[in-house]
């Protein structure tokens, strides 16, 4: 059920976060949400491989189960939407008041 209302993330919409902006989001997620492990794991991958916004939204997608097991894995996605629907609220935003003037 959890995992069926985490429809797939917007592919369209442009997540501008750098890879330290990634980092300290996923440090601020609950324990309760995304354990220790797999929290790490993810920002082992993420400086790694330098995943960006954009990079960590694809990423995250096909989340391997030996970095984040698949209950956090949704978790982490449903809280990752939220993070692009304010990028793309922002984005909304940006380009009305760029009409406004």
């Amino acid at each position: 059920p959890l995992a069926a209302a985490v429809s797939a993330l917007p592919a369209a919409v442009e997540c501008a976060k750098s890879v330290a902006e990634v980092v300290s989001w996923i440090q601020s997620l609950p324990e309760s949400h995304v354990p220790d492990a797999c929290k790490e794991s993810l920002i082992a991958v993420v400086e790694s491989e330098g995943l960006d916004g954009q990079a960590f939204t694809d990423y995250i997608q096909k989340l391997p189960p030996e970095v984040c097991a698949p209950k956090a894995a949704a978790k982490l996605r449903a809280a990752w939407k939220h993070v692009l629907a304010e990028a793309k609220l922002a984005a909304a935003a940006g380009a009305s008041a760029g009409r406004a003037s």
